[in-house]
């Protein structure tokens, strides 16, 4: 199950990434592999999270609004520190504005620039 899940959410973020311009293939590939690289990262916290809290009898939960006394899986970034270096992993903002997948930015080369003028 853990391999599937893996590999499910690796292919996606890869398709993502197929999508960004990155004309370089090694640069390319090194992203690719830093995605599988934190998938697996993630995936293992998020694994020792859970057996941390089974192994205390608490129930984990994805966030602190749902039932009591369960702790929550994901923390707000303005929450205090977690403990854990894992549970660390899973701070999150909560605002649309602080997740915002891109912006525009234009860049003007300014040597360019004073060679038109």
């Amino acid at each position: 199950m853990r391999a599937r899940l893996e590999d499910c959410l690796t292919e996606i973020l890869h398709e993502r990434l197929k999508q960004q311009r990155i004309e370089d293939p090694e640069e390319r590939q090194e992203a690719m592999g830093s995605v599988r690289s934190r998938v697996a990262d993630l995936l293992d916290s998020w694994t020792r999270v859970l057996d941390d809290h089974h192994r205390d009898s608490v129930r984990l939960q994805y966030q602190r609004y749902e039932e009591r006394p369960a702790k929550p899986l994901l923390h707000h970034l303005l929450d205090p520190e977690p403990e854990g270096e894992h549970e660390r992993k899973f701070r999150v903002n909560r605002s649309l504005r602080d997740v915002e997948p891109e912006v525009h930015v234009y860049v003007k080369n300014l040597r360019d620039a004073r060679r038109a003028g």
